[in-house]
């Protein structure tokens, strides 16, 4: 067995359990078999501690810098997901996960609203080399929505996320009433269809460069993207010159990212505003 294409090994850490993990090595090799040099796929585990450099989780709240996402009533999104992601964070840690947020008081003032730069949050997200990736936002307001969604990448297997949406439900917020897009209470898959497909070639058309290869099963949701790497049809490679290129979008080692809108402005306000302990214990539970 060789290698006949241009991804590199993979070395990767398993998540903490009982504060131990483990290192897989997974790689290419060659062996002297009676003199001829034979190719073969080698895997390796081994006990270990976690890099300085690798996390159990990233967390990435909504916004940031000059962003300020949803207002509503003198309330920003960008500072509620700031709070309910330091909750989350510090309920992760007590259950003995390695956590980083993409930002937090120190960045928040001056993070970009380049995502795919170093230090935006896909960039941020990508080096932490985590296994999986929150990312939470409020949506805006509405006449009749209301409730909180999840949203998982294309063809994951549902269960965590259905274990996510019943701990939320149980905390006393209901299911969205958000029927587009949605797999199971609570639960959503958003992909391009034909219309958005075509929306981003005319796009790409209009401001000059090629279209990316995007197919009805590549996320539609850049934060669950654009962390996966190959698994998740990652695209941006610099061809629209308006981003910084992803270092990580042709990558055989993604993060799995779940991105939770936790309630409508208007009509969820009193959860949005007293839950995020309640909230984080959920999620945390689940994982």
């Amino acid at each position: 067995m060789e290698n006949d294409s241009s991804y590199k090994n993979i070395e990767y850490y398993t998540l903490t359990k009982d504060n131990k993990n483990k290192k897989v090595d997974i790689k290419f090799d060659n062996l002297d078999y009676n003199g001829t040099q034979m190719a073969f796929l080698g895997l390796t585990v081994q006990d270990s501690e976690l890099p300085e450099d690798v996390y159990d989780f990233v967390i990435d709240p909504g916004h940031g810098g000059i962003s300020e996402g949803e207002t509503y009533e003198g309330y920003k999104e960008s500072d509620l997901m700031l709070e309910y992601a330091e909750s989350l964070k510090t309920d992760l840690e007590a259950k003995g996960y390695k956590v980083k947020l993409t930002r937090d008081s120190s960045n928040s003032e001056s993070f970009t609203t380049d995502e795919y730069a170093a230090n935006g949050r896909i960039g941020v997200a990508c080096s932490t080399h985590a296994k999986y990736m929150i990312s939470l936002h409020l949506n805006g307001t509405s006449n009749s929505n209301s409730g909180f969604e999840i949203y998982t990448p294309n063809d994951c297997n549902l269960d965590l996320a259905a274990t996510m949406a019943t701990n939320i439900f149980n905390t006393g917020i209901g299911y969205s009433t958000l029927n587009s897009f949605k797999v199971l209470d609570g639960v959503y898959t958003k992909n391009y269809n034909e219309n958005m497909i075509s929306e981003a070639a005319k796009a790409a058309n209009n401001n000059g460069y090629d279209a990316y290869n995007i197919t009805t099963s590549t996320p539609y949701l850049y934060t669950i993207r654009e962390v996966g790497g190959i698994a998740t049809n990652a695209y941006v490679d610099g061809r629209n010159t308006y981003y910084s290129p992803n270092q990580y979008y042709n990558s055989n080692q993604g993060i799995e990212c779940y991105l939770i809108y936790i309630g409508y402005f208007n009509n969820d306000l009193n959860y949005i505003l007293n839950s995020k302990e309640t909230f984080a214990n959920a999620v945390a539970d689940a994982f």
